[in-house]
């Protein structure tokens, strides 16, 4: 989640303020590679990191490896970046929705002031762009709590994730219980992570009322 943030905060950034004309194409862009269907962009990547994948092939031909890097894949490090690149466009959304409401003279005043960009970014823009963040959260952290097919397809079992369990309890032992019970806990900390989030959301918004 922190990953997908630093990565959507950037872009969410570049779309709503620097790339002008381009700014809906791009948007579209990202939202169109984005509807794939989930599985064939898992498969993509296990053909872009496998040991004989693109990159290993690309990196032996330009002399960088003599062997395949076999962490590419089947690896929690697999699992981070498929995963945050799963779920990157859902992240990064609602924090481009919260910067759009963002008047651009408020930056251009702290740019005048001589407030530098990480100053601005740290003061200004990510207090007004905290409603989006706290969305994302909801809308992409419930979900990674109980994935289990990306960490199957790229993790092999050193990436083995609470929504592997469950699958495990009641696809593979049959114990219905054990995995409703499971499931259940796992509702309870998306419940107790929205309300969380909202409340956040809620004291942002009212001392920038204020």
């Amino acid at each position: 989640m922190a990953l997908m943030l630093a990565l959507s905060l950037p872009i969410a950034y570049l779309l709503a303020f620097r790339v002008g004309r381009w700014e809906l194409p791009l948007l579209l862009l990202l939202v169109v590679a984005d509807e794939l269907n989930p599985l064939i962009r898992v498969y993509a990547w296990r053909m872009l990191l496998g040991r004989d994948g693109i990159l290993n092939s690309f990196f032996q031909l330009v002399g960088l490896v003599q062997h395949p890097i076999a962490i590419l894949l089947f690896s929690k490090f697999a699992v981070v970046l498929v995963m945050s690149m799963e779920f990157l466009t859902y992240t990064m959304i609602p924090i481009y929705a919260a910067l759009k409401t963002v008047d651009p003279s408020l930056l251009e005043a702290a740019n005048d002031l001589g407030s530098r960009f990480p100053v601005t970014l740290r003061k200004v823009l990510i207090p007004l762009a905290a409603p989006g963040i706290f969305v994302a959260i909801i809308l992409v952290g419930i979900p990674m709590l109980t994935e289990f097919v990306t960490p199957a397809l790229v993790g092999g079992t050193s990436a083995y994730m609470i929504g592997n369990s469950i699958e495990d309890q009641i696809l593979e032992s049959g114990n219905w219980g054990v995995g409703a019970a499971m499931s259940f806990l796992m509702l309870v900390i998306s419940a107790v992570l929205a309300l969380v989030a909202y409340r956040v959301g809620k004291l942002n918004r009212l001392e920038t009322a204020t």
